[in-house]
């Protein structure tokens, strides 16, 4: 079965979900979950530090970082390949405006949380 860690970079938004603007950490988890994949949440407040070891010590096969920038997705890409985990596919739910371009792994925060299972899918493979 194929793992997702979710974590949220910095404070969870206080408007989250229904007319905040975001997909919320619940449904996104609930999307993956209903899609068939394992959800390892490890909640808010994680540094890009943090959010590598966890994904090292759950043996996870994606990342979904949560109000992160371009750079935090960077940053945990070019820190996984280091630690020999470059297979870890890393997206990230971001607030910032390249979230409209066609920028790999990035997705804008406001995107629909069924977008998440489908990038999975499309780069990590399918639940087994």
């Amino acid at each position: 079965m194929i793992r997702v860690l979710l974590a949220g970079l910095g404070p969870e938004p206080e408007t989250e979900g229904e007319g905040g603007g975001r997909v919320s950490a619940a449904a996104v988890a609930r999307a993956l979950r209903n899609a068939g994949f394992e959800v390892v949440l490890a909640g808010w407040g994680h540094a890009v530090e943090h959010v590598l070891g966890s994904a090292l010590q759950e043996d996870v096969d994606a990342v979904g970082l949560l109000q992160a920038t371009v750079a935090d997705r960077a940053e945990l890409v070019a820190r996984l390949a280091e630690q020999g985990a470059a297979d870890i596919g890393v997206l990230a739910l971001t607030p910032e405006a390249a979230a409209e371009s066609d920028l790999d792994g990035v997705l804008p925060a406001s995107a629909d949380a069924d977008a998440v299972p489908r990038w999975v899918f499309e780069h990590v493979g399918p639940a087994s």
